[in-house]
């Protein structure tokens, strides 16, 4: 938003794209792309010689995966903030005569501040909540999230202890989440409303526009990269020993015949995708409607105990998701109300 450099809105949506992303994928390619098979290694032992490694499991690993899946998270927090910067004050300190990298430093960041710990606070809660990563990542490294997933469905069977690991889980990002609401409602981000101003946007200085392309850059090449092993790992045989091209994987999964006068799908993975588009077409109106229902209330209406509710309403951002099924599982596995392992319960 504050740079001239080309390609800025392709920039913007690769931003964004780890977001839209199953959790599953990142971690999927980053084993296609550094795993012991994967194509880096493999380059690497073909030129240098240097034998491939297990590195990729474990912190590094899980770490890599999460900076790219909620890097987007901060993006969509910080664009707003940066965009609502009042240009008139940048303007201002200008006209005093202060350099562009003065200005940045001394009126643009203290203007961000409230977004920048409002954007970590709420990473900090998605990587507390982070599942899919470090389940196909972590190797000998055990997160909390994962720790109750095995409590639940591994041999375990053990819900009490998974239980205790949620409680403690969900202390975690509740605190943060108290935390996170506070600093916002002592301190505001925004600092225009009503009509526009007149004034131009100040650019980044140049040390700024460097250092900012020196780390975007390279995660952009990184997430293009990622995707690009996503896309190009279905069309071999065996990614990492055996690079024959072949369709064999999609005919497998979604493949269809036209038998007896109508289309008979062949493919294994049809049922797992008609009922994924399911739950999604039945929960995104719903969400949208209670969503909608609430955002009146508390724009709209004054009554008692609105604080109250609308810190409830938002308590299940900030409990993670796997806190979330392992008290639906626990409320809800007998009768009168016996919902556990339906497709009822994850609409609900």
């Amino acid at each position: 938003t504050r740079t001239r450099l080309p390609g800025r809105r392709l920039v913007g949506v690769l931003a964004v794209l780890p977001m839209i992303t199953p959790p599953f994928v990142i971690g999927l390619a980053l084993i296609m792309l550094f795993g012991r098979s994967g194509a880096v290694n493999a380059l690497l032992e073909h030129a240098f010689g240097i034998s491939p490694t297990r590195w990729i499991y474990g912190l590094p690993g899980v770490w890599l995966a999460q900076t790219l899946a909620l890097t987007p998270v901060a993006y969509l927090v910080l664009v707003g903030v940066v965009e609502g910067i009042s240009a008139s004050l940048e303007e201002a300190a200008q006209t005093l005569r202060a350099s562009p990298w003065k200005t940045f430093t001394t009126v643009t960041l203290p203007l961000m501040a409230p977004g920048l710990v409002n954007a970590f606070l709420i990473v900090f809660i998605e990587s507390l909540a982070d599942f899919g990563n470090p389940l196909l990542l972590g190797g000998n490294l055990e997160v909390l999230s994962v720790a109750i997933y095995f409590a639940i469905v591994g041999v375990q069977q053990d819900p009490g202890r998974a239980a205790i690991l949620a409680i403690v889980l969900l202390g975690l990002s509740l605190t943060l989440f108290v935390i996170q609401r506070r600093l916002l409602a002592r301190r505001g981000f925004v600092t225009i409303s009503g009509k526009g101003e007149g004034a131009l946007r100040l650019p980044l200085p140049r040390v700024a526009t460097g250092i900012a392309a020196g780390l975007v850059l390279p995660w952009v090449a990184l997430a293009v990269i990622v995707y690009t092993m996503i896309f190009a790992g279905g069309f071999f045989e065996k990614w990492g020993l055996n690079h024959t091209l072949t369709l064999r994987h999609y005919v497998t999964a979604f493949g269809a015949e036209i038998a007896h006068g109508g289309v008979l799908w062949t493919g294994g993975a049809w049922s797992s995708f008609t009922t994924t588009l399911t739950i999604a077409a039945v929960s995104a109106p719903l969400t949208a409607a209670f969503g909608l229902l609430i955002a009146y209330l508390l724009s709209r209406q004054q009554f008692a105990g609105k604080g109250a509710f609308e810190f409830v309403t938002m308590l299940s951002f900030a409990m993670p998701g796997t806190v979330v099924g392992i008290g639906y599982i626990l409320a809800f596995n007998a009768t009168p109300i016996e919902l556990a392992y339906s497709g009822i319960i994850l609409v609900a």
